[in-house]
């Protein structure tokens, strides 16, 4: 690691080892970092309305509605993990930023 102080920083990207508010390395940088910078400017050029994000994916909860049905695990946009308060079942879900939208829930397998 290069000799950098980013001990004030809780999660560091951009290429470089995640790095904890502690300064130690949490894990490399993530592989799918592409793939998910793409999903988050398709989500946050235009996620449009609640309305259209349920025709879209199905059943969209606002963040009360989360609170209520899932207890989240992790995140790492526009993707959180989650677990499903009713039955225990651990997935995900993807959010968009602006509004703030939870949607299209899968279970891990």
């Amino acid at each position: 690691m290069e000799n950098n102080d980013y001990s004030s920083l809780d999660w560091f990207f951009g290429g470089r080892p995640i790095v904890s508010g502690l300064g130690s390395v949490i894990s490399e940088a993530d592989e799918t970092e592409a793939t998910r910078k793409e999903l988050i400017a398709e989500l946050g050029h235009d996620p449009g309305s609640r309305e259209s994000l349920e025709k879209k994916y199905g059943k969209v909860w606002d963040t009360t509605e989360l609170q209520t049905d899932f207890e989240v695990t992790g995140f790492m946009a526009p993707f959180v993990v989650v677990k499903r308060k009713s039955d225990g079942a651990v997935g995900s879900l993807m959010f968009t930023s602006r509004p703030r939208f939870y949607f299209s829930f899968t279970e891990d397998k």
